[in-house]
């Protein structure tokens, strides 16, 4: 009789020392943090090129920081000639019946027009591996011990990839998009939340709150999102209100256990047809649309 459990006694702990910060403290944060590039784009290799319906494959390898290569695909139009818009998409190797391929997506995106460059920051999970609920803990772990933090530096990747599509001559650099899904989505909000290159945003089955995992006593992912501290002073919203006035398209947000939340007007839901893929395919095709306004 009594007895409580160990979450709630973290619960109570945080809402004693919890204090709200302030978007411009935010914005220092992210800086200490070293999230933003210097600008300049990085040398990039081609490991691979290709040439299939008109668009352009390159599998490219850059240094996001000195000792650190990253990797990512290049989708690129053949025409129209002249500078386009480009999207930074998070790769995601996760898919299923009701999931396409963040390749299939970057795919329906160049065909529309767009150089796409997906992604693949530094150490990032590889989908479920048969370890439900621990996510990359261990790596995620270490760096914190070490006074770094992976969410931070692969947030840093994702603005070196902007950097590198910037650069690019068939791309104009005012017109940059970037998405991401699920855990991953944090870190495109935390590179959008302190670069204006990005324009806008669309986060796909994202967790809502970083604060609201405290709540459960378990969650999926986390190591992948926490930044030591963040919660006491932040949550995911004032992400949002530090991109001021740019564009935020969040589809179905989610709970710590992949499940969608019901949270108003603020958030966009796709609506269940039963099992016919084309219906599916009809509300990512609209979204992805959105994306490219």
């Amino acid at each position: 009789p009594g007895s409580r459990k160990v979450y709630q006694f973290i619960l109570d702990n945080f809402r004693a020392k919890k204090r709200q910060g302030t978007v411009p403290e935010l914005l220092a944060e992210l800086r200490r943090l070293q999230i933003p590039s210097d600008g300049p784009a990085p040398p990039v290799t081609v490991l691979e090129d290709s040439n299939v319906e008109n668009i352009r494959r390159l599998r490219i390898k850059f240094e996001s920081e000195p000792g650190v290569e990253i990797e990512g695909k290049l989708y690129v139009p053949s025409s129209p000639a002249g500078r386009k818009q480009a999207v930074l998409m998070v790769a995601d190797k996760t898919s299923s019946y009701w999931i396409p391929t963040t390749s299939s997506i970057a795919e329906r995106m160049a065909k529309a027009g767009r150089v796409v460059l997906e992604l693949e920051p530094r150490d990032s999970p590889t989908g479920y591996d048969n370890r439900p609920f621990l996510g990359d803990w261990l790596t995620n772990s270490r760096a914190n011990q070490i006074g770094l933090n992976l969410p931070a530096m692969r947030a840093h990747d994702i603005l070196r990839g902007v950097d590198v599509l910037a650069a690019r001559e068939d791309v104009d650099p005012t017109a940059i998009r970037a998405t991401a899904r699920a855990v991953k989505g944090v870190w495109v909000l935390l590179a959008a939340a302190v670069d204006p290159r990005i324009g806008k945003i669309w986060l796909d089955r994202t967790p809502h709150s970083v604060r609201a995992a405290l709540e459960n006593t378990i969650n999926t992912d986390i190591f992948d999102a926490v930044i030591p501290g963040f919660a006491l002073r932040w949550d995911l919203e004032d992400l949002v209100k530090a991109m001021g006035d740019r564009t935020v398209l969040w589809t179905d947000p989610t709970n710590w256990m992949h499940r969608p939340v019901a949270l108003g007007n603020a958030f966009r839901y796709r609506y269940n047809l039963g099992d016919d893929t084309d219906h599916h395919d009809d509300q990512d095709n609209a979204y992805i649309e959105e994306l490219l306004k």
